[in-house]
């Protein structure tokens, strides 16, 4: 009886310890998982992940309410002032692709330990709805920083920092490549066999990344499980 009550209690002291490891990690602050999660990449990284605090972030445009979807949840959503389809959209309506949305947001109810993956994030049209309202981890990547900038501050306004990495990046075939991509309308960039090739209108150069690069943020952040959105305008096969 007594070598029982000793083996139950070291159980319960291996137990105690774990669950107690696993809530101080849960209770870093965002800064340091930010500056941790830098560490762990190599030198070699292309890698860019955008802390939503930095000062040096573009904060000059108008950010607006959502609507609310499923009568629960709201969120902020930064927008183009003028000459943007999504941010248009928006403006009109409180929500993007309000179908898409409200669909991904019941698959993750149901699902309650599924993260999310936002390839192509925009303006955050869907990351601030799965952080920023629902309170899922979301890795938001696109490759246009004054869009990562507008997600930047919505995710600050809606004080969800530790549930959301931004990466500012093209997804590629290759990693390390600059990528010249023409700079229209931010709701319509595009990698295309162009992309090196001299362009009619003004441009902005993209660090290429592959796919299995953001391994390590999933592996860092305990993702086991994720559903992932991809909109990219066309480029999914370099991706893939």
């Amino acid at each position: 009886m007594i070598r029982f009550i000793i083996i139950f209690r070291l159980i319960l002291l291996i137990i105690i310890s774990f669950s107690l490891g696993w809530y101080f990690k849960l209770m870093i602050p965002s800064n340091q998982i930010l500056t941790k999660m830098r560490d762990d990449f190599s030198n070699d990284s292309h890698v860019h992940i955008i802390d939503p605090d930095l000062p040096s972030l573009n904060r000059k445009f108008p950010c607006i309410k959502t609507k609310r979807i499923l009568n629960l949840f709201e969120s902020t959503l930064c927008i183009y002032s003028e000459g943007d389809t999504v941010s248009g959209g928006v403006a009109i309506s409180g929500v993007w692709e309000e179908a898409e949305v409200t669909r991904i947001l019941r698959i993750l109810i149901r699902n309650p330990h599924m993260d999310m993956i936002d390839i192509g994030a925009n303006i955050g049209g869907f990351t601030m709805f799965t952080a920023g309202a629902l309170g899922r981890f979301t890795l938001a990547v696109d490759c246009y920083l004054p869009n990562i900038e507008r997600i930047a501050r919505a995710v600050q306004i809606q004080r969800v920092q530790n549930r959301v990495v931004l990466v500012q990046n093209a997804i590629y075939s290759t990693a390390g490549e600059d990528l010249k991509i023409e700079n229209e309308d931010p709701s319509g960039i595009r990698l295309s066999n162009d992309t090196y090739k001299k362009t009619r209108t003004g441009y902005f150069i993209a660090r290429s990344i592959r796919f299995d690069d953001l391994l390590p943020i999933l592996q860092n952040r305990g993702v086991k499980t994720a559903l992932i959105k991809i909109d990219i305008e066309t480029s999914e096969s370099y991706m893939c």
